[in-house]
């Protein structure tokens, strides 16, 4: 099957682990794209997951397709499927125009460069000379099935001064931004996207009522990983937190109804999932790096951190099984704790 998958925040740093999780995969795996799209706002950084995500792929043991993927099931032999279709999408989820974000999805949903990308695009490309990952030279088939993983997103501290009496200007100024990125960039992009793929399935499915293509493509599935935070569920007492707390709540608050409206209306149509997904306290920079930058002590021993790549490799983990409700959070301690048959893993307390 042709799975799209579009990465938004991947510029940052978890979404760079998840994309080099997602290269690394081996055909046939569930979760392993045929494209990956990559969003952010920095066109550098997203050249540097680039680079990155070549390398992870070129280090895959398993790149083989497997039969159900060959050419006759309608993967384009120009671009095999042990190969990832990639491209980079430099754009700002709060400042996008509609236009601008409705074109990026598009783009995106069918593994194509979108429009004021070139020089993006270039770099891509020459990161990832002779690696598993490349820039499609023709256009690729329509997706089976279509994953956005929403990452982007910001800690938005406030001076610890302006926190510790909260309601003052700069916590307030704080908040409106962290609400902004964490949830109304995300649920924006997730909307064009819903958009996009509902475009792709109304287009092939006049194709085929034209009689110029058989039934091959039935409407696309389209699944949403939010990623979230405990602290969406669990408040904090420090004051330098809130307005994470507030931006983390308003975004998962918004994907829980995205998933809602979803499943009251899809009737006998695509399936269309949510996930929130908390990556637990991720070791070795973002957010716990900028976090005590400021001065901020969380109580969370280093030991208590988790490795980025194990918390992409549980998330792959959780797609690949499908086991889950459409809205629900999960976080990465209830991975492992189902693992050790520990319940949830004891993630209180952690973040």
């Amino acid at each position: 099957m042709a799975h799209a998958v579009i990465l938004a925040g991947a510029s940052g740093y978890y979404g760079r682990a998840l994309a080099c999780a997602l290269a690394a995969l081996p055909a046939g795996h569930p979760a392993r794209p045929c494209s990956l799209a990559l969003l952010g706002r920095s066109p550098a950084a997203l050249a540097a997951t680039a680079a990155a995500v070549t390398s992870a792929a070129a280090a895959a043991t398993d790149v083989v397709a497997p039969p159900s993927e060959s050419v006759g099931g309608g993967i384009s032999p120009l671009f095999p499927p042990s190969r990832v279709r990639l491209t980079i999408h430099p754009l700002d989820l709060v400042t996008a125009t509609p236009s601008a974000l409705a074109a990026v999805a598009a783009a995106a949903v069918r593994g194509l460069p979108s429009p004021g990308a070139s020089s993006a695009v270039a770099a891509a490309a020459a990161a990832t000379d002779g690696g598993e990952v490349g820039v499609p030279s023709a256009p690729p088939t329509p997706p089976a099935r279509v994953t956005l993983f929403s990452t982007a997103g910001v800690v938005a501290l406030p001076s610890a001064a302006a926190a510790a009496a909260p309601g003052g200007d700069a916590v307030s100024a704080a908040v409106a931004a962290s609400v902004a990125a964490n949830a109304v960039g995300p649920l924006r992009l997730a909307a064009a996207v819903a958009t996009a793929v509902g475009a792709t399935s109304a287009m092939a499915a006049e194709v085929e009522e034209q009689g110029v293509l058989p039934p091959l493509f039935p409407p696309v599935p389209l699944t949403v990983v939010a990623v979230s935070s405990l602290l969406a569920l669990v408040p904090s007492p420090l004051p330098e937190m809130l307005p994470y707390v507030v931006g983390k709540s308003a975004a998962e608050a918004a994907f829980r109804c995205l998933a809602a409206q979803w499943a009251a209306s899809q009737g006998g149509g695509a399936e269309r999932r949510v996930l929130n997904w908390a990556p637990g306290p991720l070791a070795g920079g973002g957010m716990r790096t900028e976090i005590r930058a400021a001065g901020v002590d969380d109580g969370l021993p280093r030991e208590g951190e988790v490795a980025p790549a194990d918390s992409a490799a549980a998330l792959m983990d959780v797609l690949a099984s499908g086991k889950w409700e459409s809205g629900a959070h999960i976080d990465y301690f209830d991975v492992v704790g189902e693992r050790n048959g520990k319940g949830n893993g004891g993630r209180e307390g952690k973040r």
